[in-house]
């Protein structure tokens, strides 16, 4: 009769045993997970990445990420990525989509972009070094000009391919958010 309390004695004893390593190993397993409680965490920052990035799509990230994070976190560029209009180490913002262009991309599929927050300090660009040429500028070119931002670079890209070439800087006015103010501001330093 002892032998048999003995062996149920082990026998309890390796059920606890057990039960405590699984309860451990679960809790552990469980506490590393990513899930939708991760998500909703304050410190969470969660994008939409799309363009030519190998695994677009939607992507939780921490607080401070990078544009280059969100990338690294979408498996990396593609091949055919054109990064040469963004800023890799610009912090993303939550709730946006931001878009990496293609090579084959020209001006119909912008890359996205945000303005400054509030708190953000904002510094009005340089002048550009020469005068830009309205019918040759790149969007680069274009966004150093003052007063012009990734957004209304595109739109003057667009208005340009539209119309073929600007036969004078008046048809800026045609862009949404130039009215006579900014083109004369701008005009010292455009050519056609």
């Amino acid at each position: 009769m002892s032998e048999l309390r003995s062996r149920h004695k082990a026998a309890i004893t390796t059920i606890g045993v057990v039960t405590v390593a699984i309860a451990s190993f679960a809790g552990a397993t469980f506490g590393r997970a990513k899930g939708p409680s991760s998500r909703n965490s304050p410190d969470a920052v969660i994008i939409d990445i799309g363009g030519a990035v190998k695994n677009p799509g939607v992507v939780t990230l921490g607080r401070g990420a990078r544009l280059q994070d969100a990338i690294d976190e979408a498996g990396g560029l593609r091949k055919d990525a054109n990064t040469d209009s963004l800023s890799l180490s610009e912090r993303v913002r939550d709730g946006k989509k931001y878009y990496i262009p293609t090579e084959a991309d020209e001006v119909e599929m912008p890359s996205m972009s945000y303005a400054p927050s509030p708190s953000s300090p904002s510094r009005a660009p340089a002048a550009p070094a020469r005068p830009v040429n309205l019918n040759t500028a790149t969007q680069a070119e274009l966004e150093s000009l003052p007063g012009i931002g990734p957004a209304m670079a595109t739109r003057i890209l667009q208005l340009r391919v539209q119309l073929g070439s600007f036969q004078n800087v008046e048809q800026l006015n045609d862009v949404k958010g130039i009215g006579p103010k900014t083109l004369a501001k701008l005009r010292p330093y455009l050519l056609l």
